[in-house]
């Protein structure tokens, strides 16, 4: 017999936030909703969790908890993404403020190569053309 269990999240109604589109001021807010967006946040969270959540070496309590904060995340990235129209952005304090998952090797990495790209100027070449023109000289 199979059974089932439900989890439940909650999505707070509202009405809609309309704007006039021939008002310049509504539609700059509407695109500073969307690049103030938190969706990358929240699928680097989502990864972490997945990565242990359909880890076979993690416990069976443990990837449980991590598969409904997976499916959790995936549920407020669209709400997330609907908040820059609606104006109305989900609680993400409880899945973003603290790490939940320890971070994948994958996103550590990619930290480090941002960070190493952070602290070149603007007008230095990168590491390759940096290769390229000693070759060539």
């Amino acid at each position: 017999m199979l059974s089932a269990r439900y989890y439940g999240i909650k999505i707070p109604a509202a009405e809609p936030v309309i704007a006039d589109a021939a008002n310049w001021k509504a539609r700059l807010a509407c695109i500073r909703n969307t690049f103030s967006s938190r969706v990358g946040q929240i699928s680097n969270a989502a990864l972490n969790s997945g990565i242990l959540a359909y880890d076979e070496n993690t416990d069976a309590e443990t990837r449980e908890q991590y598969r409904k904060d997976t499916e959790t995340m995936a549920i407020l990235t669209g709400l997330e993404i609907d908040s820059a129209k609606s104006g109305i952005r989900p609680d993400l304090t409880e899945y973003l403020a603290e790490r939940r998952a320890p971070r994948s090797l994958f996103l550590k990495y990619n930290s480090i190569v941002k960070a190493d790209e952070r602290n070149r100027k603007w007008f230095q070449p990168t590491k390759n053309e940096g290769e390229v023109l000693t070759k060539e000289q």
